[in-house]
């Protein structure tokens, strides 16, 4: 029976399979096309159409595939037929990863050999990507359509789950403050979105299992409802967040020789205001670093309130020369003379503090910049407090790098993918698209044929899911910008546009290596010799 009513689905749909087929090629083409830096512009422009029309297709088809034997209602012919249920769903099931999955599949293939990407591991990626699509998206969808007669009232009941999952972030946020999704903007995100994953998939297997063996749309409709509401509610921990990333990277011995302390801070140079502003000594730091985001955020740190006191706490941290740290959250406390907490606060990617290489490849400073009620200040500076800094920290360390030319330069390795170089007289930008998951850190430096060369320019930005497929191209894509020039005038480039021709650039692979736990601690602390302006 189930070869029947693939046939009569397929005689039925054919021509919007076509459709769905045809905007997944031009999807793929305008992807392609695009390259790595955007050498078409007709398919650049192309892209955010056809980005919303695949969406919009595969949700389509996938209603249209349900609807053709809709369960609600009393006037379906499939209710007299001598037809089981399961063979129904299963006839549902396999007709859309036919039409849905298979083309989806053949066209990625297409892609990533006409990038020249490993076979093997292309066809690993594939088979992942078509997995999460069809579990995380064409699932769901059939489940809402299997609740609903026709096109009409699946807008419907899509709008109300989008509205009811809007009120229920805005209403989470309101009543649970700080506490709401602990691990957004962290390297943690992911588990929050594999949890939320996992509890939507669960709804739409209960909801099918329902429409095909109950038939209660009702029912169905009102715990998709709820369950759109109550998913803004459901959060992962920090705490278990971070055991979880513990267990999956392993605990190192050599783990033990992470050490903080806090950072030296004197009185002011000779002639400086105390207090003075030292944001912009630091923004010309971090351009000289080629940091100019980082630069900007110093700046506007400026801007602050006069509710607040901005405290610059410098924290030194021993570690091999090889390694950086990257501080994923970080808690801050200040303790009265009777252990009383005067003020507490959490924040997220401290802005500012990733250990990096110094003068002393044992040592690094990296900046945390803390902002405390004005009343807390006062109160503080006229009697003794304890300051406690709590840092949950990533080590990461350097693993494989390779030299590109500067400027019009091509590199294809299994670990990076393929990368290309562009230049002009201020940048030289770095692209690359890689069959495996992108690297979360890394940096490029610019080298001369003398051997000079400009600072070291990082890219990290957090992210240790592991083998999480892309949802819409088969590729994943990343990239960095080098400075030759500090268009503030600040810094001084050793490499110019003018070598350019004679150039590299050396790119390094950073690697996760586990995630620990460090504190601080300053028994007799004075906060107003660490104030960043003056009152």
């Amino acid at each position: 029976m189930i070869k029947h009513l693939l046939i009569k689905d397929w005689k039925l749909l054919w021509p919007m399979i076509g459709l769905v087929t045809a905007i997944q090629i031009g999807h793929e083409w305008a992807v392609y096309r695009s390259g790595l830096f955007g050498e078409s512009a007709g398919a650049e422009v192309l892209m955010r159409p056809l980005t919303l029309a695949w969406f919009a297709g595969i949700a389509a088809l996938a209603a249209a595939t349900v609807h053709q034997d809709a369960i609600p209602g009393i006037d379906q012919d499939w209710l007299i037929r001598p037809l089981r249920r399961t063979e129904l769903l299963l006839s549902k099931l396999i007709f859309v990863a036919l039409t849905i999955a298979l083309p989806m599949g053949a066209l990625n293939l297409a892609h990533t050999l006409a990038m020249h990407m490993p076979l093997a591991l292309s066809l690993k990626a594939i088979v992942a990507k078509e997995l999460f699509v069809f579990v995380c998206f064409v699932i769901p969808v059939m489940a809402v359509a299997s609740a609903t007669r026709n096109m009409t009232e699946l807008l419907l009941v899509a709008a109300a789950l989008v509205l009811v999952y809007a009120l229920g972030v805005g209403a989470s946020a309101l009543l649970l403050g700080d506490a709401w999704c602990p691990t957004c903007n962290t390297g943690m995100a992911w588990l929050q979105h594999l949890l939320q994953h996992l509890l939507i998939l669960a709804g739409a297997c209960l909801i099918l299992g329902l429409q095909y063996y109950r038939r209660t749309s009702t029912l169905s409709q009102s715990l998709a409802l709820v369950g759109a509401g109550l998913l803004a509610f459901l959060q992962v921990t920090w705490s278990s967040a971070f055991a979880v990333e513990r267990l999956l990277s392993g605990v190192r011995e050599d783990a033990t020789l992470v050490v903080l302390e806090l950072g030296p801070q004197g009185a002011p140079p000779a002639g400086e205001i105390p207090g003075a502003v030292p944001e912009a000594r630091r923004a010309a730091q971090h351009l000289m670093h080629g940091d100019v985001d980082q630069a900007i955020v110093d700046l506007r740190r400026q801007a602050r309130t006069s509710d607040n006191v901005a405290l610059d706490l410098p924290v030194r941290a021993s570690r091999a020369a090889d390694e950086m740290l990257l501080a994923d959250r970080s808690q801050v406390r200040l303790f009265d003379r009777h252990g009383g907490i005067l003020y507490s606060s959490v924040s997220a990617n401290s802005p500012g503090l990733m250990f990096t290489s110094a003068d002393d490849p044992a040592h690094s400073l990296g900046h945390d910049i803390v902002k405390i009620p004005a009343k807390t200040y006062e109160a503080a500076a006229v009697a003794p407090v304890r300051l406690q800094l709590d840092y949950f920290l990533t080590r990461v360390k350097r693993g494989s790098e390779y030299r590109i030319a500067a400027d019009n330069g091509r590199l294809q390795a299994p670990d990076i993918g393929v990368c290309a170089t562009s230049a002009d007289r201020n940048t030289v930008t770095l692209h690359c698209k890689s069959i495996r998951p992108a690297p979360f850190c890394f940096s490029a430096t610019l080298y001369d044929s003398e051997g000079r060369h400009n600072p070291e320019v990082f890219k990290c930005d957090p992210d240790y899911r592991r083998h999480w497929p892309p949802l819409v191209d088969i590729l994943n894509f990343y990239g960095v910008d080098v400075p030759l020039r500090d268009r503030y005038g600040i810094a001084h480039y050793t490499v110019d546009a003018s070598s350019l021709g004679s150039s590299y650039l050396l790119f390094r692979i950073y690697t996760e290596l586990d995630h620990i736990e460090r504190s601080v601690t300053a028994a007799s602390f004075q906060p107003q010799v660490w104030r960043t302006q003056g009152p």
